[in-house]
């Protein structure tokens, strides 16, 4: 799977805030069939095809779903 664009917030998935204006790999999700893709202003959401699902981004008060 890969992303760009303005990375605030981690919201990319690269584990940091850079802004990355050519698509990079995002490494967590490296082996899994990425089959869904949501993304908000301040996050992204990935589901896989096997169910599982990845957050990343601005996750104050639990909203990732992180704890």
């Amino acid at each position: 799977m890969l992303s760009c664009g303005v990375g605030q917030k981690g919201r990319l998935g690269h584990g940091d805030e850079a802004v990355c204006w050519e698509p990079r790999l995002v490494e967590a999700l490296r082996f899994h069939k990425v089959t869904h893709v949501a993304c908000g202003e301040h996050h992204s959401l990935f589901t896989a095809a096997d169910g599982a699902t990845f957050t990343c981004g601005r996750g104050e008060n639990g909203c990732l779903g992180h704890g």
